[in-house]
């Protein structure tokens, strides 16, 4: 038997947040047979704070350039009986940041270097800094008897050139056990 309550935060920068409860609320054979209610399994409180928003991850350059990825938004996931407060936030939008790119990467031209042009930085070291765009993740909202949510749900795109975030809801009814 497994029933979650969120309070705070979970923070996973790029990364997978999977939340799953039992499907029904543990109840004692007789507590079941007079229930008429599904039960939470699954809460978010008003404080909750889900997020998987996209990031940049630089790696080192001996040149100073600044080199790296900007990762899309992850991915949440929650299943079971839900109960998202408002004020509970689950947030997977993408990022953007200024990276250092070497020219043949974005389509440029690369000329030859001239006889005036020797103390100009190497070709291999050459670098244009660029807005780059991650995408934002996906939420999933699985009920299995109920599902509420006045929640907010983000999942904006990092800058122009992303694309927003995925959104899937579905639940499934309540049914009244018989003995």
């Amino acid at each position: 038997s497994q029933t979650l309550s969120i309070l705070g935060t979970i923070d996973a920068p790029a990364g997978k947040i999977t939340l799953q409860a039992d499907s029904r609320y543990p109840l004692s054979q007789a507590a079941a047979a007079i229930n008429s209610n599904a039960l939470v399994t699954l809460y978010l409180a008003p404080s909750a704070k889900l997020l998987a928003q996209g990031t940049t991850v630089l790696i080192p350059d001996p040149f100073d350039r600044r080199t790296g990825q900007v990762l899309s938004g992850g991915s949440i996931s929650l299943k079971g009986n839900i109960v998202a407060e408002q004020g509970a936030i689950l947030d997977v939008s993408g990022a953007s940041d200024q990276l250092d790119i070497h020219p043949s990467r974005l389509g440029e031209t690369i000329l030859p270097m001239t006889d005036a042009e020797l103390t100009s930085q190497p070709l291999g070291q050459q670098a244009i800094r660029t807005e780059v765009d991650s995408n934002a993740g996906t939420i999933i909202l699985q009920g299995s008897q109920l599902l509420l949510s006045d929640a907010t749900l983000r999942g904006v795109t990092g800058g122009p050139t992303g694309v927003g975030g995925l959104l899937s809801v579905s639940s499934g009814a309540f049914v009244i056990q018989s003995g």
